[in-house]
């Protein structure tokens, strides 16, 4: 990939780096309005910016060209949207980081911002499909901002945050140098943005935070004239401690040092200074030098990132990791209800023509909690070769708080931590099987574990027959105890054996963009495909299979999908799919023509009648359907003829507390009733207790 670099690299990134006096600070209105704009290609996305940024299409080209085979899993057109926003040129005023910060930074954003909203749903797409990192990052201006920098106030960056992570940088002198009025941050980020692998300078150290990202002051150190501050990549926990005489002082050569510690031990509970922000280091304790900044009048300032109650930056739904065409056609960047409406000439919508044909809700059953669990002792289950389906009363409840039992470490590639996970089997020995997507992988937990197992795969993101390349769903065959895996962006389906020793796979079915993974009782294996927006039936060792669900292209008719992700099969071979795009569960009966609409369909707000954008679905032997609802941060169950559902778990805004999903996308239960839900950008699994 060509990259830029030289002097107009460093003078792009100085200015990206060092534009923090235009932020205003305050609480404005939060930022959105694009979460309902469809999503396309690049090309499109920048028409309507032509009139501000007279050169945009010709930056588009080019980023679009040196963006053919991106990493982490993005389309061609998400990592280009990352590269434009990185290039620079000139007139500023006419350069789309400097006028897209701008705007954002407007107490006037409201208007202004509409011309971006293809933009901003591409670019936004794309970086919350990047792992959130937990990192010291540090920027910096040639003024002295200190004054509106009040230690324990909370303020806001409306803009995107370019950030160098090796503080030496700033020691030049196109960043701050050594000598005049001088302010560097140094920030605690919780959801730091890595895009070298899609920036237009790939050699800089350098991470984005998202616009609208929240700090608290956690102090500041104004500097005498001859202070020596060394980084160790990382910064400490109070830097306004050391501004007291008994610490550093203001006047004298004094040195500080910042260390990222990976061994810091919280001792304030055992301490005789249990006030003191104090952390104990063990001795032996090795450090790298990872940079030293010679300070005139400098002043330091510490931030760390915060979570507002409610989102300033509206997010965006996760996007299936399909390339989306260069050459569109009308079809393919209209949105769905457009689809809906073109196809009404000839088949009418699904909601609209299962609109009366809905049965009512069941009236609620108001039960105490010991009648609960007397008819969840006495529950049938029914066990086919493959998967336990509890009875579940229709009326259980779950504990709201949810137990970590896989990952909950961050994003990684720790046997401990998941990376962007997606689909899960549970076991019947209490054993969950996980398509740990982003480490390219399939780890396997035992309950109470604290580290996984790797299963399959996490060799390495590649297509050899030990390597897997983003598997999205997987389940166990007990038959021939093997895991049969949805390897996505190999465009294939493969089976593992789980003995001991098996080092590779073998192909069972190729040329198929799969995502989700069913068997029902008599071993037949069903498989939804995104590009062709349908759902197949397959034997083991048939290559072509049978339709059972859409296959009549794109769209909202009835016997149409539109992205189907998870799939469920019941035991009379009856197909439950998650609708994604068209924010709703279909119901197809074996042989059907045509699927019903047995849950959401009316639009992608948070309504107890709707769904966004769900994935993970589970139906019991009552067919209550359980579905992750993504785009609301909940799971809901819908029982059988329900005009709408109740929100059993989550549905407490997007976040990382027990009672809370930063996107749920894949669940099951065990045969206790008990409820499985991978938390996607969270990184872990959470378990919800059956009450």
């Amino acid at each position: 990939m060509a990259t830029g670099g030289g002097q107009e690299a460093t003078a792009q990134r100085i200015l990206r780096i060092t534009d923090i006096a235009h932020e205003p600070l305050r609480l404005i209105a939060p930022i959105g309005g694009y979460e309902e704009m469809p999503l396309v290609t690049l090309e499109k996305a920048v028409e309507p910016l032509v009139s501000v940024l007279p050169a945009v299409q010709s930056y588009a080209f080019v980023a679009k060209q040196m963006c053919e085979d991106p990493a982490d899993g993005l389309t061609p057109d998400e990592s280009a949207s990352i590269m434009l926003y990185t290039m620079g040129w000139e007139p500023l005023d006419k350069c789309l980081y400097f006028v897209l910060n701008d705007t954002l930074r407007s107490s006037e954003r409201q208007q202004k911002l509409r011309p971006w909203y293809l933009f901003m749903r591409l670019f936004l797409s794309a970086l919350f499909r990047l792992p959130s990192l937990t990192k010291t990052a540090y920027r910096g201006v040639k003024l002295d901002l200190s004054k509106r920098y009040i230690e324990g106030k909370t303020i806001v960056w409306w803009g995107f945050s370019s950030c160098t992570t090796v503080v030496n940088v700033l020691n030049s002198d196109q960043f701050l140098g050594p000598k005049g009025d001088r302010t560097m941050f140094t920030l605690q980020c919780l959801s730091a943005k890595d895009i070298r692998k899609h920036s237009y300078y790939p050699a800089e150290d350098e991470v984005l935070l998202m616009a609208a990202t929240q700090f608290k002051v956690i102090g500041c150190l104004n500097q005498g004239k001859t202070i020596v501050w060394w980084g160790f990549s990382s910064c400490t926990t109070a830097v306004g401690v050391l501004k007291s005489e008994q610490f550093l002082g203001t006047t004298g050569t004094r040195t500080m040092f910042t260390l990222q510690c990976q061994s810091a031990r919280d001792i304030r509970k055992h301490s005789y200074y249990t006030a003191e922000d104090e952390v104990l280091l063990m001795a032996g304790t090795q450090f790298k030098v990872m940079g030293c900044l010679d300070q005139g009048n400098l002043h330091i300032v510490q931030l760390e990132e915060t979570r507002p109650p409610f989102p300033l930056l509206q997010p965006v739904p996760i996007v299936i990791p399909k390339p989306i065409s260069s050459t569109p056609s009308k079809a393919s960047t209209t949105t769905a209800v457009v689809k809906t409406k073109a196809k009404k000439q000839t088949q009418p919508s699904k909601f609209q023509k299962n609109t009366t044909a809905v049965a009512a809700t069941a009236s609620a059953i108001n039960v105490g909690t010991s009648s609960i669990m007397k008819q969840m002792s006495a529950m049938e289950i029914k066990a086919s070769p493959n998967q336990m389906i509890p009875n579940i009363p229709v009326n259980a409840r779950w504990k709201q708080n949810g137990v970590t039992i896989a990952g909950g470490h961050k994003s990684g590639r720790g046997t401990n931590q998941l990376y962007l996970p997606h689909g899960l089997f549970v076991d019947d020995d209490q054993t969950i099987v996980i398509a740990d997507c982003h480490n390219h992988r399939i780890i396997q937990w035992k309950m109470g574990d604290t580290n996984g197992q790797v299963v399959a795969g996490g060799n390495g993101q590649g297509n050899r027959l030990d390597q897997l390349n983003y598997p999205t769903d997987v389940l166990i065959d007990k038959e021939t105890d093997s895991l049969i895996i949805c390897d996505r962006d190999n465009r294939r389906v493969v089976r593992w054996s789980r003995r001991s020793g098996t080092t590779q796979g073998e192909i069972l079915i190729d040329n198929i963009r799969c995502w989700g993974l069913a068997m029902d009782d008599q071993r037949y294996l069903y498989i939804s495909d995104t590009d062709k927006d349908e759902v197949r039936r397959y034997q083991i060792g048939d290559k072509n299979g049978t339709i059972v669900a859409g296959g009549n292209g794109k769209g909202a008719g009835l016997n149409q999908l539109n992205v189907p992700t998870h799939i469920f099969v019941d035991q009379q071979q009856t197909v439950y799919v998650s609708d994604w795009n068209n924010h709703c569960v279909m119901k197809w009966n074996k042989g059907a023509k045509e699927g019903i609409v047995v849950a959401g369909g009316q639009g992608k707000e948070n309504a107890l009648t709707k769904l966004s954008y769900p994935y993970g679905l589970f139906v019991d032997t009552l067919s209550t359907i359980y579905v992750a609802d993504s785009g609301n941060h909940r799971v809901m169950r819908w029982p059988k003829g329900a005009k709408q559902g109740t929100v059993i778990v989550g549905g407490n805004g997007q976040g990382d507390g027990a009672n809370q999903f930063h996107v749920p996308i894949g669940l099951s239960f065990d045969r206790h009733g008990n409820l499985y839900v991978i938390d996607y950008n969270n990184a872990r699994v959470q378990r919800f207790s059956i009450e």
